[in-house]
């Protein structure tokens, strides 16, 4: 009992000190003085200590650069700024001859002019590299002011495959901070944004199963319609319907190189983008109604009594969505925009216009509430949360960090203000998805090698907190309404299902890990 009452109160934990400090004297002899006893456990303490403190310093000492340079992008040595490292697959108790031959270490170098590089170092090689771009001035000088703010680690070393080692330098002073990728400041997670140097800790929730339809296929799409039958650019370029209780395949339709599927808020019909064309489909019957030619995205207004199809170059066609037959206008719609995305029952829009820019939307009163963004792609998506007080947007789907703004953004959809821009783990974008509580966001995306994930974000926090595997580009996703399962499709002509009650209880208990030891 003395032993692990001592080891909590080294670590901080007042009621262990307390306890220590009413056990039985060390000293056989009663008589001894209490002064002697407290002084051998304040001996006894500063053993412990050290012993912990030592395997911080080691594990700094074996990771920490010697010297604070490196051979930058000209071949010059050069002076480093800030340099992260974080190590994967590490383990603790492994001999030091077989630690180099099992790890995965990243860094991220930030050089004194500017320019950064991260790299991969395994037992195999090197890897990674940069543009040799400097980082813009006002990028920099943030990164100053967050260096100026990092917190104190206080000397704790974190689990393994979770700690995150920053070291900076600001002549004649150089700092290390080793802090918990699970948990970290937010000034290291911003660093880290800034930086590209990779994302937190998180739990991993592989899918518990899938259907294969058919093989690669660039683009396709899938959805889940009203009826609750899977909607999926199937094999040999046909779309298909799936069930998905027994993932028995149901029907298909003749329209070819799906790229995106708009259900309409009637419940029976969908607009479907294929590689030229927006295709009217029937999803009772499910059948193709009608082609409308040279058109490559469909939205719907609030009310469903219009529908919007762009084009590449022209302005956007208005269809009445009772006899599908353009119209020259629609009131609420305003005149120059490239996309329109509607709440589904309040007063609030998402408007493109033509420059680029995005502003929020009065639906009711025809004006705009906020800008929101000076620039953005004409693919750009958002999704309103279930009781509409919040919105996220991807405004630039194929850039990971914009010039004024992250990828993705979660705004007050009442006001316009920001709530939290997200640290993306991929560098693009596919979709977005609000849990069923409205609690956390669900961001589909992939890597620069076509490795797709879905990254859990809290809300309230913005912090990342799980991440969904096992599909390679996703291209659509979706939440099945009687089974409570989130599905998504990919281009390897996969269907994949997760249990996603049981992923969000385990993303809470880990959540819940973090407060308890925070406390």
């Amino acid at each position: 009992a003395k032993y692990w009452y001592r080891k909590a109160a080294n670590a901080g934990h007042d009621e262990s000190k307390a306890r220590l400090a009413v056990m039985k004297p060390i000293f056989p002899d009663a008589a001894e003085s209490a002064a002697k006893t407290l002084a051998e456990y304040e001996t006894q303490a500063a053993a412990w200590h050290k012993k912990s403190t030592t395997t911080y310093q080691e594990w700094v000492a074996r990771y920490g650069h010697k010297s604070f340079q490196a051979v930058s992008f000209d071949g010059k040595t050069t002076d480093l700024k800030v340099l992260i490292t974080f190590v994967e697959d590490e383990y603790d108790g492994v001999p030091e001859e077989d630690i180099q031959s099992r790890q995965t270490r990243y860094e991220t170098q930030l050089f004194a002019d500017g320019t950064s590089r991260s790299s991969r170092y395994t037992s195999r090689g090197t890897s990674g590299g940069g543009n040799g771009s400097p980082l813009p001035a006002d990028a920099l000088a943030h990164i100053d002011q967050l260096i100026a703010r990092l917190p104190d680690d206080h000397g704790i070393l974190p689990p393994v495959n979770r700690r995150l080692m920053i070291e900076t330098a600001n002549k004649p002073e150089r700092h290390v901070h080793v802090y918990d990728l699970a948990d970290a400041p937010p000034e290291v997670d911003e660093l880290m944004r800034l930086l590209n140097a990779g994302s937190t800790y998180v739990p991993r929730f592989q899918s518990f199963s899938s259907i294969h339809v058919r093989g690669y296929e660039y683009d396709g799409a899938l959805a889940v319609t009203p009826q609750n039958e899977i909607l999926y650019m199937g094999r040999e370029s046909r779309l298909q319907w799936w069930d998905p209780a027994t993932h028995e395949f149901m029907a298909e339709a003749d329209i070819t190189a799906v790229k995106d599927i708009v259900l309409a808020p009637d419940k029976v019909h969908a607009l479907v983008q294929t590689s030229s064309d927006i295709v009217l489909v029937d999803l009772v019957e499910r059948k193709p109604v009608r082609i409308f030619k040279d058109r490559f995205r469909a939205q719907f207004t609030q009310d469903g009594k219009h529908a919007l199809l762009y084009a590449q170059n022209g302005p956007v066609q208005i269809l009445d969505t009772q006899s599908w037959q353009p119209v020259d206008h629609a009131d609420d719609i305003p005149a120059d925009c490239t996309s329109f995305i509607s709440a589904p029952s309040i007063h609030r829009a998402l408007v493109r216009a033509s420059d680029g820019s995005i502003s929020l939307w009065d639906t009711a009163g025809h004006r705009p509430v906020k800008s929101l963004s000076s620039k953005s792609d004409v693919t750009m998506f958002a999704a309103f949360s279930p009781d509409e007080s919040m919105v996220a947007v991807c405004a630039r789907p194929w850039i990971p960090y914009g010039d004024d703004a992250t990828a993705v953004v979660i705004y007050n959809s009442d006001t316009g203000a920001n709530v939290w821009g997200l640290a993306l783990s991929h560098e693009s974008t596919r979709a977005l998805l609000w849990t069923p509580d409205g609690a956390y966001l669900l961001a589909a995306g992939e890597s620069a090698s076509g490795t797709s994930t879905v990254s859990v974000f809290n809300a309230a926090t913005g912090k990342r907190r799980g991440e969904l595997t096992g599909p390679s580009r996703i291209n659509g996703m979706s939440l099945l309404a009687k089974s409570g399962e989130l599905v998504a499709g990919d281009q390897s002509g996969k269907i994949w299902f997760w249990d996603l009650s049981a992923v969000m209880d385990r993303v809470r208990e880990f959540e819940a890990s973090l407060t308890t030891a925070e406390k």
